[in-house]
Order: C-alpha cells, then structure tokens, then sequence
C-alpha cells in the first residue's frame, strides 16, 4: 500500500509539469503565429503602398512622353494618399478660452508611409455638427470655414518640429466659439489636395468630437 502511494506521489509532479508545459508551448506558439500575421499584414501593406506609387510614376512618365532612368523612377517618392494630423481642432487649444480659429494639419505619405512634400494646391473644408444628435434637437450641420490654397502657399504652410513634418493651416472662425460642457459641436474636417506634378487627387477626412 506504501508502495503505491509513494509512486502516486511521485507521479503528480511528473503529469503537472506535462500539463504546464503543454500549455506554455501552445501559448508561444499562438503568439508566433500572431506576430507572423502582424507582420504579413504590414508586408501587404507596404507592398500596396508601394505599387499606388509606381503606377503614379508610370502615368507621369507616359504622359511626358520621355522615358527616365529606371533607378531615377524607382527611388522617386511620390504622395499615395494624405492623412489629417490628429493636434488638428480648434484653437486656442485651452478650452476655457473662446476658439478664434481652426487649425488644420495634415500629411502627404509616400508608398512607404514617409511624409513627402508635393507641389499642387489644396481645397480645405471645416464642418460644425449639433452637439445634441438625439431625435428633436437643434441645430444643423454648418460650415465653419472654407480655403482654397495655391501651390506657394502650400509651400509656406510646412512645418517641421516636435509633431513632425506636415502642412498647416490656421483658418478663422466668421465669430469666437465659446466652449462649454456637452455644448461644443463635432467638427467635420475634409482636404481635397491636387499634386500639380503627378495630376493626382488626395482626399481625407478627421472627425473631432466636441468633448476633444
């Protein structure tokens, strides 16, 4: 009877460790494949970054009718797509103050996701939706602001610093903004941005809730 409970003992620690191993292996291995996924799926993207910017460079080269060095085309980087900055919204920033203006921020990225500078022009729009949304309130969507830049002045909004490379507008307000509790309205905020060289159209969109 000893016996067998001295085995019994023996074995416990024996299965556990099975048990606990088995477990941590197949935990690692799920994370392997997680990790392989993530990085597939940032492989795919680059890869489609990638060809947006060689068509874009096809077209040009086709319709200028001259044919560049190959290495020249493949080492141009050209806009793929823009993104509004997130710091984009009303300014002051300090909500205890009345908005003045609207500051629009946004950036022109290359098939690898890098900013890069273009020439061309720029249409931005400024939006105000109701604060309330709820069934029988007031207030309609309004347009708060509306600028059409030419291609020098686009050269003058760059910026580059603490929040990186990017084009910046400042655009006023008709009046002062006051800001107060569940009383700011959702701003809407879309650019339209033609690159004069490569004959192409970017366009995006941010929505900034009024409690931001």
């Amino acid at each position: 009877m000893r016996a067998w409970l001295t085995l019994g003992v023996l074995l416990v620690p024996v299965l556990s460790a099975c048990t606990v191993g088995g477990q941590r292996s197949a935990s690692a291995e799920n994370d392997r494949l997680r990790r392989q996924i993530i990085d597939l799926e940032a492989q795919a993207a680059a890869a489609r970054g990638e060809r947006d910017e060689l068509a874009h460079k096809l077209r040009e080269t086709l319709r200028a009718g001259a044919v560049p060095a190959a290495d020249a085309v493949e080492a141009l980087p050209v806009a793929t797509r823009i993104v509004i900055d997130a710091m984009s919204g009303l300014d002051p920033a300090d909500r205890a103050l009345p908005a003045t203006h609207v500051a629009v921020a946004f950036r022109p990225l290359d098939g690898r996701g890098r900013f890069v500078q273009i020439a061309g022009s720029a249409l931005i729009e400024v939006v105000a939706l109701p604060a309330d949304i709820r069934a029988g309130s007031e207030g309609e969507p309004a347009r708060l602001a509306v600028f059409t830049c030419t291609p020098m002045q686009l050269r003058d909004a760059y910026r580059e610093g603490l929040g990186g490379a990017r084009y910046e507008f400042s655009l006023p307000l008709s009046q002062p903004l006051v800001r107060s509790s569940g009383g700011t309205p959702t701003l809407v905020l879309r650019v339209e941005l033609t690159d004069g060289l490569m004959r192409a159209v970017h366009r995006a969109e941010r929505t900034i809730p009024g409690g931001q």
